[in-house]
């Protein structure tokens, strides 16, 4: 059994903090939650996480395997 390559991860708006309308902030914010998923998920392999969009206040990501 293979394991897909890239799966994609949506954080919903109610399991986000609130966060200003501020661009920076909001960047900042993405790029934590970027490298926290990253952590999680390796699990010793070598992962890209991607931000796909940012849509209503869900976060969608997208995790891909980087080739050996």
């Amino acid at each position: 059994m293979s394991t897909p390559k890239s799966i994609k991860i949506t954080e919903r708006k109610s399991q986000r903090p609130p966060t200003t309308v501020n661009p920076a902030a909001e960047a900042k914010y993405q790029a934590d939650r970027r490298s926290a998923l990253k952590e999680r998920l390796a699990g010793g392999e070598e992962v890209a996480v991607e931000p796909l969009r940012s849509s209503q206040g869900s976060l969608h990501f997208e995790v891909t395997r980087r080739p050996e």
